[in-house]
């Protein structure tokens, strides 16, 4: 990764104070939680445990690494570094990770391009570019370009739009980027249904158009939801049907399990979110929600209970349903239906 033996020159980086999104956490409970669920489904299979415990341990010493650079313990070393290099050094290091994902990333070729940065914020950056492009389930294309004035871009082309602004690597490139003052953002991608990411490396004096404000990245209510409501309690199931009109999604209401399943064979209703009042541990349920995200792809599976201020948010993929409390559906339906 490095180019010369020039002397490293010290930045005046001092403790930075960041306050932790909240929707960064939630995105590490659902990896997390993901991760646990895959570990117990792979218990007799010592391969696939291997793998997840080394991925869980990766993310450990990544996150220690970056606590570590963003509060400031050490002032950051800038040095003359071939980003070129260093970015077909992290793709070989990624690429057992993408081919059993059976996804493809390349690097756009290209000469040296040499900048002066710390080089293990520099390997964050990349790792965490790639880890986010990973988790977009498509073949991406990574390249270096210049920006002029001592700037560089690092660009992420072709990524697929399952990595979501909440994805949990991206949120820690958010992070990053805040920190250092770097220029990070999302477009729509020359091939239709993906996204590029832009990535500029160095302190900006203002942000390029186009970047988003210090804001968290906000979930967003997918008005294609089409949503079963099903709960024999009628006051909570007409009050989540009454939310749900008034967002604009298409929902069907149902007392009962086998009110349900008799629909399900009567017609194609294409339930995508499940609102149930039935706990997941009920005679059925497990299996109906099977049965919808085999048919659907069932995305979201809410569970109401009767707790005060419940809100749990889901594992993704509606493999285990959030858990909402019925006396608050009001402030918590519709943003844990939300993506």
């Amino acid at each position: 990764m490095k180019t010369s033996l020039a002397p490293a020159l010290a930045l005046p980086v001092g403790p930075l104070s960041l306050e932790v999104p909240a929707l960064l956490l939630s995105s590490l409970g659902e990896w997390l939680a993901s991760h646990a669920l895959r570990l117990q489904a792979a218990a007799d299979d010592p391969a696939r445990v291997l793998q997840a415990g080394a991925e869980l341990e990766q993310l450990g010493l990544e996150m220690q690494a970056l606590v570590h650079a963003l509060r400031g313990a050490r002032p950051a070393a800038a040095e003359p570094l071939d980003l070129q290099a260093a970015a077909a050094q992290a793709l070989a290091q990624w690429q057992p990770a993408w081919q059993q994902a059976r996804q493809r990333v390349e690097l756009q070729a290209g000469p040296a391009v040499v900048q002066a940065l710390d080089a293990g914020l520099l390997q964050h950056a990349l790792d965490l570019l790639l880890g986010h492009g990973l988790a977009g389930g498509h073949d991406v294309r990574l390249g270096v370009e210049p920006l002029g004035e001592g700037l560089q871009v690092l660009r992420l082309s072709g990524v697929g739009q399952a990595a979501g602004e909440d994805e949990l690597h991206w949120q820690l490139l958010r992070l990053l980027a805040r920190a250092r003052g770097w220029g990070l953002e999302r477009r729509e991608g020359q091939q239709a249904g993906t996204l590029d990411l832009t990535l500029i490396l160095g302190r900006l004096a203002a942000e390029p158009e186009g970047i988003d404000e210090e804001h968290l990245p906000r979930r967003r209510l997918d008005r294609a939801l089409r949503v079963l409501v099903l709960d024999p309690h009628e006051p909570s199931r007409v009050e989540s049907a009454r939310l749900l009109g008034q967002a604009g999604l298409a929902c069907d209401c149902l007392a009962n399990l086998d009110q349900a399943r008799e629909l399900l064979a009567a017609a194609d209703p294409g339930w995508t979110a499940l609102v149930s009042g039935i706990a997941a541990d009920a005679p059925g349920m497990a299996d109906f929600a099977a049965q919808l995200r085999e048919r659907y792809g069932l995305s979201r599976w809410i569970e109401l209970v009767d707790e005060d201020y419940r809100f749990d948010i889901a594992v993704p993929g509606g493999l285990r349903p959030a858990r909402l409390g019925r006396q608050d559906l009001q402030n918590t339906l519709l943003p844990a239906l939300a993506g």
